[in-house]
């Protein structure tokens, strides 16, 4: 009996080991890519124009990983302008004669995206919802963040109601 528990064991932990692994071999991905967007963002922001080597460059730094492809900065970069779920839209041009990327929107930042009134008002309810919590004890210490979070809000939907009246 014991023998079958302790061969029942190892397979476990073998399946356990297993399924982690797989799991640490996906995850990168997805986190290095969102990693490279804000590191292309920060890099595009800071600079007028830059190469794709700059990119590439600032990419392995701030990772720690070489090489990163040019064709991985080439996908970041259409992902970051096209695909719908990340739904940055970027206004990331390329300048083809001087190898150049930029953005036609000086102001742009994928940290800046808006919000469509979905989004908009379920962080309205939210918000409400965890203002009633406030004076609980152990929501006391998220009142500072819900509070900005409301003023946030009242600030954003003023502010998209007179651009709408303009």
């Amino acid at each position: 009996m014991f023998k079958f528990l302790n061969s029942c064991k190892s397979i476990f932990s073998f399946c356990s080991v297993f399924a982690l692994i797989i799991y640490i071999e996906k995850m990168p991905k997805n986190k290095y890519a969102l990693i490279r967007y804000r590191v292309i963002n920060r890099c595009l922001k800071d600079r007028t124009y830059v190469t794709k080597r700059q990119l590439k460059e600032a990419c392995e730094r701030t990772l720690d990983i070489y090489p990163i492809g040019e064709r991985t900065i080439d996908e970041d970069i259409h992902d970051m302008r096209y695909d719908p779920k990340l739904g940055y839209n970027a206004p990331i041009k390329i300048d083809r004669r001087n190898k150049v990327y930029y953005y036609d929107y000086p102001d742009y930042s994928i940290d800046n995206i808006p919000l469509n009134q979905d989004e908009m008002d379920s962080l309205v309810f939210a918000s409400k919802l965890l203002e009633q919590f406030k004076d609980i004890e152990i929501f006391t210490m998220f009142s500072g963040s819900v509070q900005k979070l409301v003023d946030a809000l009242t600030i954003y939907r003023n502010y998209d109601a007179k651009t709408l009246q303009d």
